[in-house]
């Protein structure tokens, strides 16, 4: 999305994990347009996206009709930005 940002804007960030030699696969996947930056990591996860959807129903609808659709998608953890610090 832009850099506007409207009040409904919800900002988020998701936490997913693959299976094993799947995480490059899984991110080429990666479309939506509300996907701000997919980064690979390391730890419990594999990749974590930034997002910012416009209402909580669009973030919905993306994380259980698209992004949970992905072959190799095993989980999914979402965190709502309460606040921005910085």
């Amino acid at each position: 999305m832009s850099g506007k940002h409207d009040s409904t804007d919800v900002d988020a960030y998701i936490l997913v994990k693959v299976e094993a030699g799947k995480e490059r696969e899984v991110g080429s996947q990666l479309k939506n347009k509300m996907i701000n930056e997919a980064s690979l990591i390391y730890g419990a996860y594999d990749l974590i996206l930034r997002v910012r959807a416009p209402l909580p129903e669009k973030l919905d609808e993306f994380i259980f009709s698209e992004l949970r659709q992905i072959n190799g998608v095993k989980e999914t953890a979402t965190c709502i930005v309460a606040s921005k610090l910085k």
